[in-house]
């Protein structure tokens, strides 16, 4: 009677999980309406996320509770945590490392909003998983059609000082980064499925990357693109090399088709900017110019920051305080700036080298379960789709920033990526090869 008690509260609390996911994914776009038409502050939108949290919180206890052990990644996601707590502490500016910058609001609480969603997302059973991911996919086709009705006008585009759609987060460089996570796990479902119909997916969120068009995710693209001839590479012995690679050349051919037909038929310039990224690469790599210019003046931030990493190697100047290791700030014809416009040199410089460690090892760990799980059979398209996404997002994070209408998107696919599982299933086979010794 016991046993079933327990596989009846773990069967409703599976339910639970990704039910609970669907619901704060879609409060990100459902918010994003309100915001872009000035309804709703983003100071709301984030004090409404804290509210959320404490459920996401509870349900995590429940399968703490429910699963009876800790995994590497918990231990982690604790250690992320408390180097938070210690980098705020130890901040000059408690506050603003609490609740973040006005604008931003990516402070101490935001940071564990995101590590509590991802190990949310670690405890969701593999059927469940299809339907965040489609539900996703879903609000992702949603926002493609904001971003054609912007380029038309007939949605507003809140200026970020370019003719590039914003989609419902208002910045085409936020914007492409959902994209560039939307269509890798478009990619993910058509190359590695029987499956012809993901290809309209393709379709779709190439076009959505082209509106974007920030060239961060358009590296972010092409580090994708090469992962999965990595994969190919690697398991090759348990794919169906030639049918994917039949398939991979179609799907780059549209995506290149796509970028032609947005460049054609709107000002945003996309093909320009893309000739200029490989020119700027070039310039770089082969002349060693680092004009300040190059990146849309991020080698110009990057440059300024690196000799300030010293100072705050060990606890960082404070979660979301990067503006304050500048004494006047540093300024562009944009602003102050408020971020390293690089996720990693971010998280050194406001939350210590401890902090960053974490955080790769946090990466490692998930790309590396993914490796192994690989081999086995229960390992399918949909695996390979939220393992594409979470590379493209943690590529285009070398380049870009960290932002609370994207960011939680990202910690509820990696999370998702790390199968637990999985690890059951291999736990259970180690066993059962012992017992029969």
């Amino acid at each position: 009677m016991k046993e079933i008690r327990s596989k009846l509260f773990n069967r409703k609390l599976n339910i639970l999980n990704y039910v609970w996911l669907i619901i704060v994914l879609s409060y990100i776009p459902i918010s994003g309406l309100f915001i872009l038409y000035g309804k709703m502050p983003l100071k709301v939108y984030a004090d409404v996320f804290y509210i959320l949290n404490i459920v996401s919180l509870i349900l995590c206890v429940l399968n703490y509770v429910a699963k009876k052990k800790l995994n590497s990644v918990d231990l982690v996601v604790l250690l992320l945590i408390i180097l938070a707590d210690v980098a705020t502490i130890c901040s000059n500016y408690r506050d603003k490392s609490l609740w973040g910058q006005p604008g931003r609001y990516e402070g101490m609480f935001m940071l564990i909003t995101y590590y509590v969603l991802y190990i949310l997302s670690t405890f969701v059973e593999k059927h469940d998983k299809k339907k965040i991911v489609a539900c996703i996919l879903g609000f992702g086709v949603m926002q493609v059609g904001v971003g054609i009705l912007q380029q038309i006008n007939l949605m507003p585009i809140i200026n970020d000082g370019t003719k590039y759609s914003g989609g419902l987060v208002g910045n085409s460089n936020y914007f492409s980064t959902q994209n560039i996570m939307w269509l890798a796990l478009s990619l993910g479902l058509f190359l590695f499925s029987n499956k012809w119909c993901p290809i309209v997916l393709v379709i779709i969120f190439s076009v959505g990357l082209a509106l974007g068009g920030a060239m961060s995710c358009f590296v972010g693209l092409i580090c994708v693109i090469l992962s999965i001839v990595i994969i190919l590479i690697v398991n090759r012995k348990y794919l169906d090399v030639k049918k994917i690679a039949k398939k991979f050349v179609l799907t780059v051919l549209l995506i290149a088709t796509s970028y032609v037909i947005v460049g054609t038929l709107t000002d945003s310039g996309v093909g320009k900017d893309i000739k200029g990224l490989f020119i700027q690469a070039n310039d770089i790599v082969v002349n060693k110019n680092t004009d300040d210019t190059y990146g849309t003046f991020r080698l110009y931030i990057w440059k300024n920051t690196l000799p300030k990493v010293k100072d705050y190697l060990w606890t960082g100047v404070g979660i979301d305080c990067f503006r304050y290791i500048f004494k006047p700030y540093l300024r562009l014809d944009s602003g102050i700036v408020g971020k390293a416009h690089n996720e990693y040199l971010q998280l050194i410089i406001t939350e210590g080298v401890f902090a960053l460690l974490a955080y790769l090892i946090l990466l490692f760990i998930n790309v590396f379960n993914n490796y192994k799980n690989s081999r086995s059979k229960e390992y399918d398209c949909l695996d390979y789709a939220i393992l594409l996404s979470v590379i493209g997002y943690i590529t285009q994070a070398f380049f870009n920033i960290s932002v609370i209408r994207v960011a939680p998107i990202f910690f509820v696919l990696m999370g998702l990526s790390y199968n637990r599982n999985m690890l059951k299933i291999e736990e259970r086979k180690t066993r059962s090869k012992n017992s029969k010794k």
